[in-house]
């Protein structure tokens, strides 16, 4: 667990996924991502979505699924 210490009198405690700053000694967070792929399962076309959707092919007419 790395601990960020800014000049505001605030604290952020972030979990893995952190860098180093270039020369400031402190380190950011990097929030999680949070999209679904989605591919058609005839032609291979694929899309991101950040919440579920249904969304179809429109080259195949096909339902997407996510994966």
């Amino acid at each position: 667990m790395k601990t960020v210490d800014g000049n505001d009198g605030f604290n952020a405690v972030g979990i893995g996924g952190s860098k180093p700053n270039a020369g400031t000694g402190l380190t950011t967070v990097k929030p999680k991502g949070n999209s679904r792929k989605y591919i058609c399962p005839s032609c291979g076309c694929s899309v991101r979505a950040t919440k579920t959707v249904h969304i179809m092919c429109a080259d195949c007419m096909t339902m997407m699924v996510e994966v």
